[in-house]
């Protein structure tokens, strides 16, 4: 939990949260997680959005407590299918009424991706599923082990499909 304490002050007038540093680009950002029943909506604080939604700005004279409870629900959120493993830094710094900034905490994120299967799609990504049923009848030759031709014409959509969730490319098949 996060916890924003001043020793002459109740009140805060700012905070500014920024990730500073983006390998995966506009794939990250700062969000608002759940509000627990307060959101800046809310309350009197505005949020002024920097670049990218990878900072932003708490504006507005309200107390310790409500900044305490806005400031919990930040979170990072990485939409890169394969991100860039590491550390991500998110700086914190409030300013009280008076206009004294704190300096810049830090909150660390390690970036763990995980590395999916390939999706095989032996029916054509055409037809509901996945899977194939092939009969062999003896005598009559080799049978093929992914649908092909479904509209009369050899081409891509005769192929096999296949998708891997989080890279473009395949290395071995």
């Amino acid at each position: 939990a996060v916890k924003v304490a001043d020793v002459d002050n109740t009140k805060l007038s700012s905070c500014e949260v920024e990730l500073l540093n983006t390998p995966d680009g506009l794939f990250e950002s700062l969000v608002f997680l759940s509000d627990n029943g307060v959101s800046p909506s809310s309350s009197k604080i505005t949020v002024i959005k920097g670049r990218n939604n990878q900072s932003f700005l708490l504006d507005g004279v309200a107390s310790l407590n409500l900044y305490n409870i806005l400031l919990s629900t930040v979170g990072y959120l990485n939409t890169d299918l394969d991100p860039t493993p590491g550390s991500r830094q998110i700086s914190f710094i409030c300013a009280d009424e008076g206009g004294e900034e704190s300096a810049p905490y830090l909150t660390v994120v390690n970036v763990v991706p995980l590395n999916q299967a390939p999706i095989i799609d032996l029916n054509n990504n055409n037809v509901n599923g996945l899977n194939l049923n092939a009969t062999f009848i003896e005598g009559e030759g080799p049978v093929a082990l992914f649908d092909q031709n479904i509209d009369g014409n050899f081409d891509n959509t005769d192929l096999p499909y296949i998708f891997d969730p989080d890279s473009t490319v395949l290395t071995q098949c």
